[in-house]
């Protein structure tokens, strides 16, 4: 797996999230305005596990925590 693919999946991913009628609005409501850097961070999750790049720098678990009501 590569930078490249790991963007094509991501992004394709989170496109379909925000069309489905169930998921899109859910995100809409935590992600707001905010898709690029989210995408970005994603991109950046996904490298560090799959290629250890250490491009994320985080803590998911807290991450979600911090939105549930």
């Amino acid at each position: 797996m590569s930078e490249e693919q790991i963007a094509v999946l991501v992004d394709t991913f989170y496109a379909r999230v925000r069309q489905d009628e169930t998921l899109g609005p859910i995100f809409e409501g935590v992600v707001g305005n905010a898709w690029e850097s989210h995408l970005e961070k994603m991109r950046a999750f996904w490298s560090s596990l799959t290629l250890a790049s250490g491009r994320y720098k985080g803590n998911p678990m807290m991450a979600h925590l911090m939105i549930v009501p």
